[in-house]
């Protein structure tokens, strides 16, 4: 609670104000504390700090008035209606004028002959005007001057106008918007208009893969795996990036998990497949890849994984990979009932022993490293190390070695089921 104190006459009144209060309160109990009402006759009486008039009807928080100010009571002069003060009217879209008027002035018709030189909608009904915290519409105006609004003193106002009809003179043509940064996406996963616009696949035709002799993980690790390089800036810096890419650091302020997770499932629901291809893994290693539309059903899958096996009438389930699930033969659609995505994973499963597929099948099959999203991981992999051993140029003394580009040590390797909370 703040404390203002009023002089008049070399005396002083403490009055304790609360934030909502206004000034007009405390003028009233200073004129009783002073014995003003009896005097004067019907004068006026204002509260004025620095030899200026103060506001009395506002709220104290909105005053801007520091704690343990002093006023001064003062009687008004009447100055009989002939006084002129300078308003500046701004209006969004549109220029500001600053104009002289009478505060006795009727101000509707002051600001129509204002608005039909400068062909301002005034007109409108949706038009307002707004002063200090207030907003009243200007078809409510009538009769109303400046003084009956409590502006004697030199301000600005606001107009609120629609833009229907009028050209603002700050075209949005001449303002150029620089484009947000975007992250580099694989051309494979752009999407317009929230349908996927990926390569089309030839639906139900199978193609298979088999395991290459080298793994994948030691042909993009040629050194041996107790090679340790040392740590470098590129590689803190390409560690802080993947901290803040999973915080959320990179796209605007930290989000908490369950609404990040609810953000993505929404986008996931709003996102329409249109095309689902699932990648059997057989026991053996083996893998077939085929395309089916999002409407084709669970009985689909296994009629044509039945008929690319060397023996039709083996017995088989189909689960998913994670969690593990199995998917037995139904009606159930993959994208609407089965929530399948653009790639899906199953693994299979039977008593028989391998090879599974056909002769046929499998002579025309391809090394697993040559698969379309294992050489697009394998190249985005090289590339985004190549770039982090790129970035520290700068040679020091005190670095023994160099570090392979491509390697970085194994304790700064963030898993994807470490948590960041």
């Amino acid at each position: 609670m703040s404390i203002v104190t009023v002089s008049y006459n070399f005396s002083q009144f403490r009055v304790k104000v609360t934030p909502s209060m206004v000034l007009n309160d405390v003028l009233s109990q200073s004129l009783q504390h002073f014995r003003l009402l009896q005097e004067n006759g019907g004068g006026k009486w204002g509260l004025t700090h620095n030899e200026k008039p103060v506001e009395l009807d506002l709220p104290w928080r909105l005053m801007n008035l520091p704690t343990g100010v002093k006023l001064e009571l003062k009687p008004l002069i009447d100055d009989g209606g002939d006084k002129i003060i300078k308003i500046r009217i701004q209006a969004p879209d549109y220029s500001s004028k600053v104009e002289s008027v009478s505060v006795n002035a009727n101000l509707k018709s002051f600001l129509q002959q204002l608005a039909q030189n400068a062909n301002w909608p005034i007109q409108d009904p949706s038009a307002k005007l707004q002063y200090f915290t207030k907003t009243i519409p200007i078809s409510e105006l009538n009769d109303q001057t400046l003084k009956s609004l409590g502006i004697v003193e030199s301000l600005s106002i606001r107009l609120i106008l629609p833009a229907q009809g009028v050209t603002p003179t700050t075209s949005a043509s001449t303002t150029t918007v620089a484009p947000e940064a975007q992250p580099p996406t694989r051309p494979q996963e752009d999407t317009e208009g929230g349908h996927e616009s990926r390569k089309t696949h030839q639906l139900h035709q199978v193609s298979a893969y088999i395991p290459s002799e080298k793994t994948i993980a030691s042909q993009l690790n040629t050194e041996e795996e107790d090679a340790d390089p040392e740590l470098t800036v590129a590689h803190a810096r390409r560690y802080q990036q993947m901290v803040l890419r999973q915080t959320g650091g990179l796209g605007g302020p930290m989000v908490p998990r369950r609404i990040k997770e609810q953000q993505e499932a929404a986008a996931a629901k709003r996102k329409l497949v249109q095309e689902c291809v699932v990648r059997v893994r057989f026991p053996d290693r083996t893998h077939i890849e085929v395309a089916f539309k999002n409407d084709d059903t669970m009985s689909t899958i296994y009629q044509i994984i039945s008929s690319s096996l060397s023996n039709e009438q083996l017995q088989f389930k189909l689960y998913q990979s994670h969690p593990h699930v199995e998917l037995p033969p139904s009606n159930q659609r993959l994208v609407e009932d089965l929530q399948f995505g653009s790639k899906t994973l199953l693994l299979f499963e039977s008593n028989g022993k391998g090879p599974f597929l056909k002769s046929s099948i499998l002579n025309s099959a391809k090394d697993l490293a040559d698969a379309e999203d294992v050489k697009l991981d394998r190249s985005d992999k090289i590339n985004g190390n190549d770039q982090a051993g790129q970035r520290d140029t700068k040679p020091t003394q005190s670095e023994p070695k160099k570090s392979t580009p491509g390697k970085y040590p194994k304790w700064l390797k963030l898993s994807k089921k470490e948590s960041i909370y």
